[in-house]
């Protein structure tokens, strides 16, 4: 988690990773998978041990997770657990496939949001899968349907109170929608959103999600960058 993320206020998908050895050769997204089911108190009263091989310590976790997911099931019955916390079922479920990936256990990343998306709240979609299954998709080329998931994605998150069209997740979107529509070569409506970008995160500056706007700057530059930088390397390939 960068040191912008960790300034108040404070909301859901902050988390930060504790600091310590034991969390050394762990990716980025394989301790948010774990540190985000679980409170600080509750993280700092487990025993895992710095002396641990990687493969080891993703076990430990994974472990961890399967074993609080189970528990929680139990608890739940004999409803489901998504349905009475879909957040937590979500959480932990997503941290267990995470890391089975990790251990080259795991389905396809594709598969694994297809399956949230399909296994929403009380039977419904899960709408956030969304934005995952967009990025899946630009990253293996499939660059219309990452557009039309993106869009889809868009449009949910810019209707929720709690986030709206100038949060970090819109502008997630966002910048998938510059890559998906620049890489089908429709420049011109890849700029249009670059604009949109630009002008969403001026105003994220004045909002409740202030503290995210110097790091969006920089994501949707980062974009920028290499979007120039490819259609330059094309341009020359074709002289």
């Amino acid at each position: 988690m960068s040191a912008v993320a960790k300034l108040a206020p404070i909301f859901p998908w902050d988390y930060v990773v504790p600091d310590n050895a034991f969390w050394d050769g762990i990716t980025e997204s394989e301790s948010k998978a774990f540190v985000t089911c679980f409170t600080p108190e509750e993280i700092e009263a487990m025993t895992l041990d710095c002396s641990q091989p990687r493969e080891t310590k993703l076990q430990r976790l994974r472990s961890i997770l399967a074993d609080t997911l189970a528990t929680r099931e139990a608890d739940a019955a004999p409803l489901l657990l998504r349905d009475v916390d879909h957040g937590s079922w979500r959480s932990l479920k997503g941290g267990v496939i995470t890391l089975d990936r990790a251990l080259g256990t795991g389905e396809s990343e594709e598969a694994t949001a297809l399956y949230f998306y399909e296994n929403g709240a009380n039977d419904g979609k899960d709408m956030s899968a969304l934005l995952w299954l967009a990025d899946i998709f630009e990253r293996e080329g499939k660059y219309g349907a990452a557009e039309t998931r993106a869009r889809q994605g868009l449009d949910w998150i810019s209707g929720l109170e709690k986030l709206g069209p100038d949060s970090p997740q819109a502008l997630g979107c966002m910048r998938l929608l510059v890559n998906s529509t620049w890489k089908q070569e429709k420049y011109v409506e890849a700029e249009e959103w670059i604009a949109k970008c630009t002008d969403s995160i001026e105003r994220l500056g004045r909002g409740k999600f202030a503290k995210y706007q110097e790091e969006e700057v920089v994501e949707l530059e980062r974009v920028v960058k290499a979007l120039e930088k490819q259609r330059a390397g094309l341009g020359a390939a074709k002289g």
